[in-house]
């Protein structure tokens, strides 16, 4: 049971960093993110704000961090 559980913990923890990396990897998590948008009559520039969710390290890297430990210590408790 505990190898099962250990094995969960990592491949969530890659998922975690797969995703902290596809999200751009930031420190810290947003939930909106400035986009440039150009006028195509003037070709000016203005700026606007996209709704959504950016993973940060500050949430992906404790998380992680518990999963991996959770995941050692369960492959200790499985050779016990």
């Amino acid at each position: 049971m505990w190898k099962t559980i250990s094995i969960i913990t990592f491949i969530l923890a890659i998922g975690i960093g797969a995703k902290w990396i596809i999200d751009g990897t930031q420190v810290f998590t947003k939930n909106k993110q400035q986009v440039v948008v150009v006028d195509e009559m003037f070709g000016t520039e203005s700026i606007e704000w996209k709704e959504g969710f950016w993973l940060g390290l500050d949430i992906a890297g404790p998380t992680a961090g518990v999963l991996i430990a959770v995941g050692i210590l369960g492959l200790y408790k499985s050779k016990k």
